[in-house]
């Protein structure tokens, strides 16, 4: 638990700034507000995400999340010399097109493609099940093969970190080097409370569990509990990519010339791919990518957030699950 406070005082004593972090709760607090008071992610994003040029409209929202306070903070840091970075630029609009590749071709994948090939062949049931599993096995191919490319093509072999140079870690943190469980498991412990409090509100409930497979008949002449243990595999696959994404990438793939200002604008893009999830939600990533982060660029290991995110992601959909069904039982399926 020590070293776990000791890294969170000792980025916070290099890196905040009280008029930068006050403008980053502004802009966020803005875009949640326009968010949920006006539905943007689920009325206006969404729709344009199903149309063929969706990636573009993606692409111009995520980045104005992530340059929107990433600037600002290169600005109050006085690190202008990394805007005029070419390099800076073009790897920061890879990735947020990655971001916004995998997001905007899900959903036209869910509206369009998928619909047109499996809607006749499936029932309704089978088809929401396949449904599912597609959307989160797109994202992890979308995600994860873009960064593996970029890693192996563009990427160099050392970077300095922290004044040392040290050697690059494998893929962006996939490494047990620096792993060290307990270190997280004070954060693990730390979110029980809030998970519990989570999926006790009904905003959560009706979000949790993402597939409901006791909820429906039975699909593809699976049990509902062999259903929901294959689709939950399934979806803790897709925290593995997106830990290597934001708190790989954009962490320690910047920790070279951003270095603690990478921390900041990752968290602000982190929770704007949250904004089509419950507000509670939204908010907690903020401070869970966040901190999340901070351990990403002081370990170089993204090891610890995939268990955390994992464990987390499951515990919600379980605990949230055991809510629905605590009273009447588990609904037996036809």
């Amino acid at each position: 638990m020590g070293i776990f406070f000791r890294y969170i005082f000792v980025f916070l004593r290099k890196d905040f700034q009280l008029g930068i972090y006050t403008y980053t709760a502004v802009f966020l607090s803005l875009a949640l507000y326009l968010n949920y008071r006006y539905n943007f992610e689920t009325e206006v994003l969404r729709k344009l995400l199903g149309e063929p040029w969706g990636f573009l409209y993606a692409l111009a929202f995520y980045g104005f999340i992530y340059y929107g306070v990433c600037i600002p903070k290169l600005f109050a840091s006085k690190k202008l010399y990394v805007l005029a970075d070419v390099f800076f630029w073009l790897r920061t609009l890879f990735f947020i097109s990655v971001v916004a590749g995998g997001i905007s071709f899900q959903s036209y994948f869910q509206l369009s493609i998928l619909k047109e090939f499996i809607d006749f062949s499936f029932s309704k049931e089978e088809f929401r099940f396949v449904s599912s599993n597609f959307s989160n096995l797109k994202l992890v191919l979308l995600w994860f093969l873009p960064i593996l490319l970029f890693y192996f093509f563009f990427e160099r072999s050392s970077y300095e970190h922290a004044a040392k140079l040290k050697p690059k870690p494998f893929l962006y943190g996939i490494t047990f080097r620096n792993f060290k469980l307990r270190l997280y498991f004070f954060l693990m412990l730390f979110m029980l409370p809030l998970i519990l409090f989570a999926t006790s509100l009904q905003p959560f409930l009706l979000f949790y569990p993402i597939f409901d497979a006791f909820q429906i008949q039975p699909v593809f002449q699976l049990s509902p509990l062999a259903a929901m243990l294959s689709f939950e595999l399934i979806y803790g696959m897709l925290f593995v990519c997106t830990e290597l994404l934001f708190r790989g990438a954009f962490v320690i793939g910047f920790s070279d010339g951003l270095a603690e200002d990478s921390v900041l604008p990752m968290a602000a893009l982190y929770c704007s791919i949250h904004f089509g999830k419950p507000v509670l939600e939204a908010i907690s990533s903020i401070f869970g990518g966040y901190i999340l982060g901070i351990l990403a660029f002081y370990t170089l290991s993204i090891m610890g957030g995939i268990v955390v995110h994992i464990w987390i992601a499951w515990l919600t959909d379980a605990l949230a699950l055991l809510k629905k069904y605590a009273d009447i039982g588990l609904p037996k399926s036809n």
